[in-house]
């Protein structure tokens, strides 16, 4: 019986890594080098044309943007210049750590491997997250940072002011 369950074990961490793999083979959209449309070549005028300072300021054509995503954004975009998936970085990097975020959410809350696999597979094959992942918009960054917040909400700390922090 214990090596039936190790079994099950194994095949279940292989299961998961395949799953994961498969998620960041689907983000394939990314190197697909799209044009930009109209919101993200907004965004992406105000993070080409401004320094990190005139970020901090109101954005041209009517653009609404979380200040980090757009300071983190610039950044990105200066290690690919001049391209598409340079300003597009971010979001890819924000799915691929929100898929490996998940995976230890899952650890914390479920106990049945086959269950751990078939949501995460439901997250990574979401049809959503893959396409944002490949847009320049934040939405994909704030599926990140809200698993961000649950996981650490799960997590066991040695003190509540170690919690706090």
């Amino acid at each position: 019986m214990e090596l039936k369950l190790n079994i099950q074990k194994h095949e279940a961490k292989i299961q998961t890594l395949i799953i994961l793999c498969s998620g960041l083979v689907l983000c394939f959209q990314y190197f697909a080098n799209r044009a930009f449309w109209n919101d993200e070549s907004a965004i992406a005028l105000n993070i080409l044309n401004r320094d990190y300072f005139g970020l901090l300021k109101p954005l041209d054509y009517g653009q609404l943007t979380p200040i980090l995503f757009l300071v983190i954004s610039k950044l990105s975009a200066s290690l690919l210049p001049n391209t598409e998936l340079g300003v597009r970085l971010f979001p890819l990097l924000a799915f691929i750590a929100s898929m490996f975020t998940f995976k230890k959410i899952l650890q914390y809350i479920l106990t049945s491997e086959v269950s751990r696999v078939i949501i995460l597979s439901l997250f990574a094959f979401n049809l959503s997250y893959l396409y944002f992942s490949s847009e320049f918009k934040q939405y994909i960054v704030d599926v990140a940072v809200a698993l961000l917040i649950i996981l650490l909400n799960l997590k066991a700390y040695s003190s509540e002011t170690r919690k706090y922090i």
